[in-house]
């Protein structure tokens, strides 16, 4: 998957482990980590369709899963 192409603005890549399926992103604050369910949010981590019953995103190239989240005022990874 090129999540390159997903991400939010200011949003970067620290760490990707392929054999591991993960990906650690940077976040700045006044991003949110998903849209509320009215799906309104100047800036997400990820530019992509939130499913609130499954908690992911759904991306053309499959489902992009939160860890964790930060509140939007924090930033960090």
């Amino acid at each position: 998957m090129q999540i390159q192409k997903y991400l939010g603005k200011g949003v970067r890549i620290i760490k990707i482990e392929p054999n591991l399926s993960l990906i650690a992103l940077y976040k700045p604050s006044g991003v949110v980590s998903h849209r509320d369910v009215g799906g309104k949010a100047v800036s997400c981590l990820i530019e992509s369709p939130y499913v609130y019953n499954k908690e992911y995103f759904q991306t053309p190239e499959g489902k992009i899963y939160l860890g964790h989240r930060l509140d939007k005022a924090t930033s960090g990874v």
